[in-house]
Parts: structure tokens; sequence; C-alpha cells
């Protein structure tokens, strides 16, 4: 027995005089999720990224996982820019390098270039992913702006 947690070591008339306080257990809510509340997602080499919990409960439920959060790591591209990418199993057996954001933007970044509007890669959430015309390349200020609606004025 735990001398710390039991009364046993207390004399009987010191116990009924200053009884042992318990701690209230804290009752439970629960509140339901927004699909869009950010979820923080362990990489396999250390650290997290965020994405949005319904990007991550839709790619976890696409076949090619086979039911499982696919495994992310951060990859360097050479130029000094780390991307989160997971591995995309294909016809060979072998796998590839799949970059996250485009999966997670579909169809919208299909052949062009996924930008971050805060500049952290590691902020997959879709308010923060937008695609935009050409390859390569880092994204402009100007880019960015014209995708918020925030157009530069002449003469600012």
């Amino acid at each position: 027995m735990n001398p710390n947690t039991s009364d046993a070591h207390r004399p009987a008339a010191v116990r009924a005089a200053f009884p042992r306080l318990r701690r209230a257990a804290r009752p439970t809510v629960r509140t339901p999720f927004s699909p869009t509340e950010p979820v923080d997602v362990p990489l396999s080499g250390g650290g997290t990224f965020r994405m949005d919990r319904a990007d991550h409960d839709r790619i976890t439920a696409l076949p090619l996982f086979g039911g499982r959060f696919p495994r992310c790591y951060r990859n360097d591209n050479g130029r000094g820019f780390a991307y989160v990418r997971f591995n995309l199993p294909n016809a060979t057996g072998r796998d590839n390098n799949g970059m996250l954001a485009r999966l997670i933007l579909g169809a919208d970044a299909a052949g062009k270039r996924v930008c971050y509007r805060d500049g952290d890669r590691a902020n997959l959430t879709r308010g923060n992913l937008y695609a935009v015309s050409g390859r390569g390349g880092p994204c402009r200020q100007a880019d960015a702006l014209a995708v918020a609606g925030d157009q530069p004025q002449p003469g600012n």
C-alpha cells in the first residue's frame, strides 16, 4: 500500500479531526470538433506539421493508404527548402516522394506551383495553401497578395 495515498499511517484521532481532502474528479466535457480544426501530425524524423482535420480524415480514408495516414517526413529539395512529403506507392513496388500539399489541394494543384501564404511549409491548412500558374521557383509576395485578394495599390 502506498503510504502517500493511504490513511493507515495516521492515528485514528488525527484522521477524525483532519479528514484527507480528495480532489473532485473533473467533469468531462466533449465539444464537437470543427472539420477545419487544425491537428498537429508527427513527422517520422521528428517535429510536426499542421493540417485541417477534414483533410487528415479524407487522406486516411483513401484506399491507396489502406485506412492509415501515410508516414510523412521532411524532405529537402536541394535548394534549402524542406517540404512535407510521403511515400507514394507505385505499380513497380517502389515508392515515390509525394508532396502532401499537392495531395491536400487535389486537382487544383495539377500542373501548378503550390505556395504557402505564411511561408511556413509545415503549415498545410487549407487557408495557408494555394496554387498559382507555373512551376518551380519561390512564390512571390505579389502572387500571395493576388490570391488573397489584396492587390497592391499603384503608387503605394
